[in-house]
């Protein structure tokens, strides 16, 4: 299994952020979840990082990228999430499953009042 080093690099690279992996062992790492089962065996594992906005080197975070990516990174509050995802589809963007899913979690939370 990989370090919490090794699993804080990747979005560290993607977003520049640096960040810490939650320290509770009951939700740091998912369980391995597939993208199609049936279709096809790509899986993941989702890694839980805080980020501490107020330290020196997340206040202008920079993707440390390869030469054929582009990623262009902003901050959106958790609660306006759904919102954006809305818009940015009506864009012409498209949503990323995990973090669709993930916004439309929130927004169930919110309708049902779950938190």
């Amino acid at each position: 299994m990989k370090s919490n080093a090794d699993r804080v690099a990747p979005p560290r690279e993607e977003t520049g952020y640096i960040g810490e992996v939650v320290k509770d062992r009951t939700f740091d790492v998912s369980p391995v979840m597939f993208n199609d089962p049936g279709f096809c065996n790509t899986n993941l594992r989702m890694i839980h990082v805080t980020v501490d906005v107020s330290r020196p080197e997340n206040q202008n975070p920079q993707p440390e990228l390869e030469d054929n990516e582009f990623i262009e990174t902003f901050s959106v509050p958790l609660k306006d999430l759904w919102a954006e995802c809305i818009k940015f589809e009506e864009q012409g963007y498209a949503i990323d499953a995990r973090v669709g899913t993930l916004a439309e979690g929130i927004e169930f939370a919110k309708r049902w009042k779950l938190v």
